[in-house]
């Protein structure tokens, strides 16, 4: 599933994706996404940010005006992806 939301605090893509570099660390992905340990890895040339364990995938891509966030996980987690989305959307409240 992939939804987007808008910068409110950044004033560019390149920007927001610096500032989400610090912040996302593998034990917040791993918070986010399952709770199994995490890697993390940047594409700073595509400024994308993915994070994977063993219970999905989450894809941070920095756009123009918004970003973009893809969660893929595994078939025991897809029951939990509502309660995912609403933890993550909320942290997004205070970071954007």
């Amino acid at each position: 599933m992939i939804k987007t939301f808008p910068y409110r605090s950044f004033a560019s893509a390149q920007e927001a994706f610096a500032s989400f570099k610090v912040l996302m660390t593998p034990e917040y992905i791993k918070n986010a996404v399952g709770g199994r340990p995490a890697q993390l890895e940047a594409d700073e040339q595509n400024l994308v940010l993915k994070g994977t364990t063993k219970g999905g995938e989450i894809f941070f891509r920095f756009i123009e005006n918004v970003l973009e966030i893809e969660i893929n996980l595994s078939f025991l987690l897809r029951p939990l992806q509502g309660k995912i989305w609403k933890d993550l959307e909320a942290e997004l409240q205070e970071i954007l």
